[in-house]
């Protein structure tokens, strides 16, 4: 019912869990090592509303769940007559399997990538000039910088990758690059990086913003 409401016929979905400590028997240890449960959360972003949850104990993996409750997100979005565009989250969907059901559905994804052995390759192939300044909203973080490249997942799937690297404040014994990294990676041929970076950290006031407001 509230999505049939909304005025927008294209929304974005957006994922993540979250943890927290119990001192329950039946909570397990967390790669956080704690004894945590956690919730496998999504949200409609235009409704602010929470759509998908799993409630599950601490020692599941974080990816548990993602393609079930991206699929349940799409079914009920086709039920109201809208269609989910947009599908954000972090590094635990960075799997094929999800993109290529993105792919599929027509929705545009924007996933945080794992820095895997892989992607770190990828990254130390960028090429000195091809690092450039942020803009617009993102100017005022000089130390910042931004390049575009293209990343093989497997054989036959390449995806585009935005990277941002900033000076490393602590390089130590198990890290001495001079430069800390995150990447992003979409399907979306036609969006620039300035509105793909916005895009992506515009999960940071919908579902993050949700796991704040249901813990405290």
């Amino acid at each position: 019912k509230a999505l049939r409401g909304l005025e927008e016929e294209e929304l974005t979905y957006d994922n993540d869990a979250t943890y927290f400590d119990s001192r329950k028997e039946s909570a397990n240890y967390s790669y956080q090592k704690r004894k945590q449960f956690s919730g496998l959360i999504g949200c409609i972003a235009e409704l602010g509303m929470m759509n998908t949850v799993d409630f599950r104990r601490g020692n599941v993996s974080p990816q548990a769940g993602i393609m079930n409750q991206l699929k349940k997100a799409v079914a009920q979005a086709k039920a109201a007559g809208k269609r989910i565009k947009n599908f954000r989250s972090d590094s635990a969907a960075y799997r094929v399997d999800v993109m290529t059901y993105c792919s599929v559905e027509e929705i545009n994804y924007h996933i945080s990538a794992d820095k895997d052995e892989a992607v770190r390759k990828t990254i130390k192939g960028i090429k000195a000039s091809q690092w450039r300044m942020l803009e617009d909203k993102y100017a005022k973080n000089q130390e910042t910088k931004w390049a575009e490249t293209r990343h093989v997942m497997s054989k036959g799937f390449t995806i585009r990758m935005l990277v941002l690297r900033w000076p490393n404040p602590d390089p130590d014994l198990f890290d001495v690059s001079p430069y800390c990294y995150h990447a992003i990676v979409t399907n979306d041929i036609e969006i620039k990086p300035m509105e793909w970076l916005k895009m992506h950290n515009g999960r940071m006031g919908t579902i993050e913003h949700s796991h704040e407001e249901i813990k405290n």
